[in-house]
């Protein structure tokens, strides 16, 4: 997350500890705004692969990025709490996600939603050195990383910031996206006769400005007019919407 999760700086210090002895693997810590946690990794003194003839280990440690996104396309796999936000990123990309901390209550259910989906694994970063073992046995199975990268593909949802986009544009801004899918919802009220009349009758191309005067002449009460202008951008839009929620008040 944003401000550093968990035990960030023993799971990543038996990561990193384990990638050597397994003698193959880059990590990347994304500290976020924990600058006490960046210090610290910063300044391990990592040990040094005897057996083999290698340079000293050096993981890339990091703050708060903006860019995120382009460190999970570079990715294997993703080592994080089970924040919403990284898991719907980690599912677009097709990212395997080895979960290790979650808020109890709201985020538990994430944890179910990708170990269900074989999108990755749980183990309580309480246990860092179970953490170190998983992502050395799954970078040492490129069959096993290719079908969990599957299931999050098939889990995500790439379009679902415009689809709700498009939804709440539909129901309130009266903005269709034509043919098909501009279905109307069966469950959305009908509005009355009389009030589809006055939509009709009101005049076309007005701005949102002036929605509510328009409404005002039509006979509705200020208060009901400037709470329908609010929510929407033309008049027929607003009598709709003034139909379906007749206890409306400002």
């Amino acid at each position: 997350g944003g401000e550093g999760f968990g035990s960030l700086v023993q799971v990543a210090v038996a990561i990193g500890e384990r990638l050597i002895e397994l003698g193959h693997g880059q990590l990347v810590v994304i500290c976020g705004r924990n600058k006490e946690v960046k210090q610290e990794l910063e300044n391990h003194i990592w040990p040094h692969p005897l057996h083999r003839q290698l340079g000293l280990f050096r993981p890339i440690i990091l703050g708060f990025v903006p860019n995120v996104d382009e460190y999970m396309t570079a990715a294997d796999m993703l080592v994080t709490k089970a924040g919403p936000g990284s898991i719907a990123e980690a599912m677009i990309k097709g990212l395997p996600c080895l979960l290790t901390s979650f808020v109890p209550g709201q985020e538990e259910g994430n944890v179910t939603f990708v170990t269900d989906g074989g999108a990755g694994e749980f183990v309580p970063d309480t246990e860092p050195q179970s953490v170190a073992e998983t992502v050395a046995r799954w970078l040492s199975d490129p069959e096993l990383l290719r079908e969990m990268s599957h299931c999050a593909q098939k889990l995500a949802r790439p379009q679902a910031s415009l689809d709700i986009a498009r939804r709440i544009c539909e129901g309130f801004l009266d903005l269709g996206t034509g043919g098909a899918e501009a279905k109307a919802d069966p469950a959305e009220p009908e509005a009355p006769a009389a009030a589809a009349a006055l939509a009709a009758a009101a005049p076309s191309g007005i701005g949102r400005t002036d929605v509510a005067g328009s409404l005002m002449e039509m006979g509705y009460p200020e208060s009901e007019a400037r709470a329908a202008a609010r929510r929407c951008s033309s008049v027929e839009a607003a009598v709709q919407w003034l139909a379906a929620n007749p206890d409306i008040r400002e």
